[in-house]
């Protein structure tokens, strides 16, 4: 097993050397585009359900007018129903797009860790909706576990997070398993690793505390717009305008900055992670026996 500065090194050099960082970063792009447009499509089509009962509503209202009545305004009996159902069947969809998302992105950030060839990036990273059914259900039993373990405070449920962490990386090596087995195979190599990949990922409080500067420069700038559009009410308004125009540029640079620099270091992270289950296979190769 490497040292956790080997690993960050090596999947640093993973991403620029080996030139993966922006074939990830393309992938993770198309999944949250992806998830952005069926979560509008959703929006939209309960928007216009909606819009469809408040001009019924209108209609009767403007007919009880005419005809000097009261409104007869009674929802259905199965309004509520429609309601939930129609939530519910948007969050199956979001859930499922999230979780073929995860699964592409952890089958990519794998094959960088492997030091597989970067041209083949792509391949299989959407072959989660072949068997989206799977995908959604691994998502939910993750999900559904962690939460229970939270219910006994956020310590349990951090040590749950930390169990299942590498089951997306299990399913990529293993797309016929079932959600049940991924689950348990990520907790079998998790056990008495879950420290080791928790101080692993907090090795990177360096770049943490990089990303926080344009986010309080970004604050600042925020708070700069705010106190001269009130000065500027005091007469002041040529320099008042001019700060606030430049606090503007200084809101947009720090966003595109934070932006970036999340971009890298969650991708580092996943890299680290993938390289971390890397290791945890091959050390299981070794004591079986089997050449890797």
């Amino acid at each position: 097993m490497q040292s956790n500065k080997e690993r960050r090194v090596e999947s640093w050099n993973l991403m620029w050397k080996g030139g993966w960082f922006f074939r990830l970063f393309a992938i993770g792009l198309i999944f949250t585009m992806i998830n952005f447009g069926v979560q509008t499509m959703t929006s939209v089509a309960y928007t216009i359900s909606s819009i469809s009962d408040v001009q019924t509503v209108q209609a009767e209202v403007a007919s009880a007018r005419k005809e000097n009545r009261e409104p007869n305004i009674e929802r259905s009996p199965y309004y509520v129903l429609h309601v939930v159902g129609a939530t519910m069947f948007e969050l199956f969809i979001l859930w499922i797009v999230a979780a073929i998302g995860k699964f592409g992105t952890a089958r990519a950030h794998l094959r960088a860790a492997r030091h597989e060839d970067k041209s083949t990036a792509f391949d299989g990273v959407f072959a989660g909706f072949r068997m989206p059914l799977g995908m959604w259900w691994l998502f939910v039993r993750e999900i559904v576990q962690i939460m229970l373990w939270s219910c006994l405070l956020y310590i349990p449920g951090i040590i749950a997070f930390y169990r299942y962490i590498l089951a997306w990386f299990v399913k990529s090596d293993h797309s016929d398993w079932s959600a049940g087995k991924c689950l348990a195979e990520s907790g079998r190599l998790m056990k008495g690793e879950k420290w080791n990949l928790f101080l692993f990922q907090c090795s990177f409080w360096r770049q943490v505390l990089v990303i926080a500067i344009p986010l309080f420069a970004g604050y600042a700038a925020v708070v700069g717009i705010i106190l001269s559009a009130i000065a500027a009410k005091d007469g002041e308004s040529a320099v008042c305008y001019l700060i606030i125009l430049a606090c503007s540029l200084v809101v947009v640079v720090a966003l595109l900055a934070f932006i970036a620099l999340v971009a890298v270091f969650s991708t580092q992270v996943t890299l680290g992670t993938a390289i971390f289950y890397r290791e945890l296979v091959a050390r299981d190769a070794r004591a079986a026996g089997i050449p890797e």
